[in-house]
């Protein structure tokens, strides 16, 4: 005989299947929506099969992007998750994984991929502030979007995310590659030249991961001292 506990938690679960099946843009069958997750502007969500929504999740597809929130197949969505689409839209693959507590911020777009694994207390932040000006706070300067891709099958562990920061305000570490003058002379790290010596070049590379493409800037300061009067060091 069937516990009547079952009957009944399998009937709520038909009539949750049934009530956002029909506010959804679509939903799949056998989805698996527990008690208390919820969803705003549902017209804009679509889910595909046998995805999971657990308790106090949040999916809000609060945009007027026509992609709204998409789930593909087996999309589990923990508990405690927020899915943000926030005037962009979020689309995550088939069998990824939110865990507890991540949130998702489409501003700019979120596109996540197949077999995805995000474990809990992560952030994927599409928004974030200007900070060029040191004469006014961050909070007057607004903000920009930039989308995020995650591709198919990536783990991002626990308490880790993927953002837009602000960047120390640290110049870009600089490595001398050669150094010419009569001829030239790699990276020595000192050099004897004539006084008649007229013309002394370096040449060096510098790398930033933390600036923006088209806000790098290069600065140069040259000083040399004759140590004595037939070579320059």
């Amino acid at each position: 005989m069937t516990n009547p506990v079952t009957i009944a938690r399998n009937t709520l679960a038909a009539i949750r299947q049934a009530y956002w099946g029909q506010r959804f843009s679509s939903l799949g069958s056998h989805s698996d929506i527990q008690p208390r997750a919820n969803f705003e502007y549902a017209s804009k969500i679509r889910a595909g099969h046998h995805c999971g929504f657990a308790r106090q999740s949040l999916v809000r597809a609060n945009t007027e992007d026509e992609r709204g929130i998409r789930l593909g197949n087996h999309v589990s969505i923990m508990e405690n998750v927020l899915v943000n689409a926030n005037r962009g839209h979020v689309s995550i693959g088939n069998n990824s994984w939110l865990g507890a507590g991540t949130v998702v911020h489409g501003n700019g777009g979120v596109e996540i991929g197949n077999h995805v694994m995000i474990a809990s207390h992560c952030a994927v932040n599409t928004i974030s502030h200007h900070f060029d000006r040191t004469d006014i706070p961050m909070s007057e300067q607004g903000t920009y979007c930039d989308p995020v891709t995650i591709e198919d099958d990536v783990w991002i562990g626990t308490e880790a995310g993927a953002t837009r920061y602000r960047p120390y305000n640290t110049p870009p570490p600089i490595q001398i590659t050669d150094i010419i003058a009569d001829r030239s002379y790699g990276t020595a790290s000192a050099i004897k030249l004539p006084t008649t010596q007229d013309r002394l070049t370096f040449k060096f590379i510098g790398s930033s991961f933390k600036t923006r493409e088209g806000r790098l800037e290069r600065s140069e300061e040259h000083t040399s001292e004759l140590q004595s009067p037939d070579h320059l060091v």
